[in-house]
């Protein structure tokens, strides 16, 4: 059996731990992705939420924008 010893250290040392670095390495990138997604996904929704306002706020102008025009018109109106 001591003669399997040395084959059995080189198949350990050659194969199965450089493996398990790769196994590990990949499980600390997904984890990594998995957290870049998530902060990208929250800024996304806030950035979403910003446009949302900024849509209510545009719609918000162009309508004060045709109450003006409505009332300059009625006042050119009256004048002729």
């Amino acid at each position: 059996m001591n003669e399997y010893i040395p084959v059995l250290n080189l198949l350990l040392n050659v194969l199965l731990l450089p493996l398990l670095a790769m196994q590990w390495k990949a499980k600390v990138d997904l984890a990594t992705a998995t957290a870049t997604i998530t902060a990208l996904s929250a800024k996304l929704d806030v950035a979403d939420a910003e446009i949302k306002q900024l849509r209510q706020r545009m719609h918000d102008a162009l309508n004060y924008i045709a109450e003006i025009k409505a009332i300059l018109n009625m006042r050119k109106t009256e004048r002729k």
